[in-house]
């Protein structure tokens, strides 16, 4: 059975990489679903989207290395590692929306 038959018929699962390439960033300009996010945060490990309240962000915010901030608009985290991949975010930064 060829690798194509079989990943249609079977599925498959990629590893977990750098898919920041990949990564639909548009996604991150619609509005907030939850009243209390003030960022997202994507991750490049898994491609998955985190709104973050902005107790959360200011965690990211010290992984990031940055200064403390009151304001992120126009702006998202990039990390590495989040729940959704089963990792705990091993590292932050703090990107501007193009």
């Amino acid at each position: 059975m060829t690798k194509n038959i079989k990943a249609i018929l079977l599925g498959s699962i990629k590893k977990n990489g750098d898919r920041e390439k990949e990564l639909d960033l548009s996604l991150l300009k619609e509005p907030f679903e939850i009243k209390s996010s003030v960022i997202y945060s994507l991750c490049r490990n898994c491609g998955g989207i985190l709104e973050l309240t902005n107790e959360s962000a200011q965690k990211l915010v010290r992984l990031a290395g940055i200064e403390k901030t009151e304001s992120f608009a126009g702006h998202y985290f990039l990390t590495r590692g989040c729940p959704f991949c089963g990792n705990d975010f091993e590292s932050a930064e703090i990107k501007k929306l193009a």
